[in-house]
């Protein structure tokens, strides 16, 4: 502590001796009164102080202030109210330079207006205003002398301090890197310093006022705002001198008029050279950086690359780089002041392209330009216009875009055949799901015929055997085109009524013998918070279930498996998020297995595939179903303990539903039985179909082809056509158009597609063309008949509620 104290003490004593000395050297300049300068240079050095040292210098200026003014003839009271004073002003000054953004050494515009405004006019009336009212009220002066000493007082202050602070603020910037000036430089300064007095001289002999004008603007110009700043004291000091003894063109006035016409001037000088000086800086300043940035850019722009050229309004060429060179052939030499189109830029896309683009600021476009040597480039130009006192430029970089293109069409045929190959794909499974549900339907049909009548007990266990191979075949066939539906994202969610309760207590029903034949506890719930009615798919949430408790029960050898549905919250947007749970005390998941037990056709292990089978696609499918749902699907569980799949999906709740009145009764179905329309190419399944048909009751007529469908139905009324849609002479589409045309407004005949195309868009096409429902071979007979009870219920055609 005691050591910053003497370092402060070093700095403080210095420069208040160095004040006190100044201001005792410039007195002698006195007139009005002993006590007033009409220029004082300490208000310069005090300044040049506050702005270098800040509040820390402003005890050295009280102590130098109040030491040179006890040294004067006035009251100690009034030495110490003007070295307030000038501490104030000192303060003031600095305060508003670092309020205005002052940088020093001032030689900004903005630096050289706020230390002529601020520091040398405003903070300079702080001290003459507490220096006059201090000698006026100590008897010095008298009051009739008051404003002409205070102006007097204001104006010395203001010359000392637009005078010697830049000097000292120039000196203190260059203190350590001061540089000795070249001989020219120290010739042509001393010439100024003679021609100075020169000019002077006729000032104040014949009152030629302008003649120092252009010496201090030579001193402005050529040495900067130093050259300014002490011409300026000189010519000020010497012009004021001299009018204070009565020499000059302002002694006509009185006293203190011939002084405050003297400082007028003299203020103007030094802020005109100070400006001036000011001026040629900033200006050299802009030049230099505009230089620099423009040698920046000609470095970036000579090694982008990129080809960049320049070229004026008419399209001559400017400014041509190397890599211009190396793309387009033409050197810089050759290409320089030839026209765009003479180079590489085809005359019908310069007279297309490019008057657009050298009216927008800057514009993107890609052309097909050319070598020196004929060839076509494919280039990307970016173009803009650099507009200069009313002069428009334009510049452009040119990028090799030849690879961009032919990876753009690779691109495009490696899409093209992507799509080809998944139209293929689509093409093929629908081919094969068709070629295979068509015998796959007379099996299974067949089957369930046979087994519906008398058989012994073996026999009936084959049959069973049949039938159950056939289903689990046409699983397997379902599976795999609904893994490819979603992978070809064509997997569209139906929007219907959705019975949790339902749905769990089904699929429980379903599989609860196979659970009993191993000896399994099998049961399902659903939590209370679960509406009786959700909206959503139906048949994939079953499906899903289905799934899930079908493996939970085949690879559990002893225990339980148990189903749960609940709500876990409802989201923003007023879904409700449900959870269903399947837990077994099975043979569980290891756990670097579980996420690859959601691959297609992947399971655990191979030994798990050997002794339980299975495909290893009804968890992958499940869980794409539960994602497209706006959910998930997880395992947890350890190897031994059992597995826990835990299924999410957000549904929307149902609107409310008004129950029926009392009034409007649900008609019941007359019970009868119809006469059919079967249209079926394959002789398979049309034994099939005609023995199902006889089982249900049905009497039945078959056509072979859509024309023979026809022709009979001009002949025979029938109650409901069941039509196959890919046969020979004409197809079941066509036969339906001719059918739903020869109708016109008259009764309309149920037509329900009997169809082994199974994809959305075979149940679309089917509705197009006048068809009313649909049901996919290889049918379940029970499906079968629901659906012609339904449309055949009623005389008018419509389906039975």
């Amino acid at each position: 502590m005691l050591r910053h104290g003497v370092a402060y003490l070093g700095k403080v004593v210095p420069l208040a001796i160095l004040y006190a000395v100044t201001a005792q050297t410039v007195f002698a300049l006195a007139s009005v009164h002993t006590s007033i300068s009409p220029i004082w240079l300490p208000s310069g050095l005090a300044v040049a102080a506050a702005v270098l040292y800040g509040y820390r210098a402003l005890p050295a200026i009280l102590l130098g202030a109040f030491a040179f003014n006890a040294s004067t003839d006035i009251p100690l009271w009034v030495a110490a109210l003007i070295a307030a004073g000038n501490t104030l002003e000192a303060a003031a000054a600095g305060w508003l330079l670092r309020l205005s953004g002052f940088r020093r050494p001032a030689d900004r515009i903005r630096d050289v207006l706020a230390l002529v405004g601020l520091a040398g006019l405003a903070a300079t009336a702080v001290s003459a205003t507490v220096g006059v009212t201090a000698l006026w009220a100590g008897g010095v002066i008298p009051a009739a002398e008051a404003v002409s000493s205070w102006i007097l007082w204001w104006f010395g202050d203001a010359i000392g301090v637009m005078t010697l602070t830049p000097v000292l603020l120039v000196a203190w910037a260059r203190r350590r890197r001061w540089r000795r000036p070249s001989r020219t430089r120290t010739a042509e300064a001393g010439l100024l310093s003679l021609a100075l007095p020169l000019a002077t001289w006729p000032v104040l002999g014949a009152g030629r006022l302008t003649l120092v004008v252009p010496v201090l603007l030579w001193a402005a110009i050529r040495f900067r705002l130093v050259g300014a700043s002490l011409a300026c004291l000189f010519t000020t000091a010497v012009v004021i001198y001299a009018a204070a003894r009565g020499v000059g063109p302002f002694v006509q006035l009185s006293s203190p008029g011939t002084l405050l016409t003297t400082q007028n001037y003299t203020m103007v000088l030094i802020a005109t050279s100070m400006l001036v000086a000011a001026i040629i800086t900033e200006r050299e300043r802009a030049t230099a950086a505009l230089h620099a940035q423009q040698e920046r850019t000609r470095s970036i722009i000579a090694t982008a690359r990129d080809p960049f050229f320049g070229f004026d309004a008419d399209g001559v060429v400017t400014d041509w780089n190397s890599s211009a060179e190396t793309t387009f052939g033409w050197p810089a030499r050759e290409a320089i002041g030839r026209p765009l189109t003479d180079l590489m830029i085809p005359a019908d896309v310069h007279r297309e392209r490019f008057p657009e683009a050298m009216t927008a600021a800057e514009d993107r476009m890609e052309i097909l330009a050319r070598h020196r040597d004929g060839r076509p480039l494919p280039v990307e130009l970016t173009v803009w216009c650099v507009e200069s006192a009313g002069h428009r430029h334009f510049n452009a970089f040119a990028r090799d875009i030849a690879e961009r293109k032919q990876f753009e069409r690779d691109l495009a045929t490696a899409r093209d055949q992507a799509l080809e190959a998944s139209r293929l794909k689509s093409q093929f499974l629908a081919t094969m799901s068709h070629e295979i549900r068509t015998p796959m339907n007379a099996v299974i049909g067949l089957a369930a015929v046979l087994l519906a009548g008398p058989l012994g007990r073996e026999q009936r266990r084959q049959l069973e055997g049949i039938l159950t191979a056939g289903q689990t075949l046409l699983a397997i066939i379902n599976d795999i085109l609904d893994l490819s539906k979603i992978e070809a994202d064509q997997l569209v969610l139906e929007d219907g009524d959705v019975d949790l309760d339902v749905l769990v207590h089904d699929v429980v029903g379903l599989l609860s013998a196979t659970a009993g034949a191993k000896g399994l506890a099998l049961g399902g719930s659903c939590g209370p918070e679960v509406p009786a009615v959700l909206r959503g798919d139906p048949t994939r949430i079953r499906q899903i279930l289905l799934n899930l408790v079908d493996n939970a029960v085949k690879f559990t050898p002893e225990g339980s498996v148990t189903v749960h549905a609940g709500l876990t919250g409802a989201a923003p947007d007023g879904r409700l998020e449900v959870r269903i749970e399947v837990a077994d005390t099975g043979i569980g998941i290891p756990e670097d297995k579980r996420e690859q037990l959601f691959d297609p056709f992947v399971q655990a292990d191979a030994s798990t595939t050997r002794q339980y089978g299975g495909t290893g696609l009804g968890l992958a499918i499940s869980r794409r179903l539960a994602q497209a749902m706006g959910g998930d699907l997880r395992v947890s569980g350890r190897p031994g303990r059992g597995s826990v799949f835990t299924c999410t999906m957000s549904l929307a709740p149902a609107p409310a539903q008004e129950p029926p009145g009392a009034e409007d009764p649900v008609p019941a179905a007359p019970v009868h039985r119809s006469r059919l329309l079967l249209v079926e190419d394959n002789e398979l399944n049309q034994m099939a179909a005609m023995e199902v048909l006889a089982m249900l009751g049905y009497h039945a007529d078959l056509a072979t082809n859509g024309e023979e469908a026809i022709a009979m139905t001009e002949k025979t009324e029938y109650q409901a056509i069941l039509m196959d849609c890919q046969m020979p002479v004409m197809d079941g589409y066509t036969a339906t158009t001719v059918l739903r045309r020869r109708e016109g407004a008259a009764r309309r005949t149920p037509i329900i597609a009997l169809t082994a195309g199974v994809f959305a868009e075979d149940r679309r096409r089917c509705l197009a063309a006048g068809m009313d429902d649909f049901i996919a071979k290889p049918f379940d007979y029970t499906e079968l008949a629901a659906t012609i009870a339904r449309w055949t219920g009623r005389p008018d055609g419509h389906p039975v509620p």
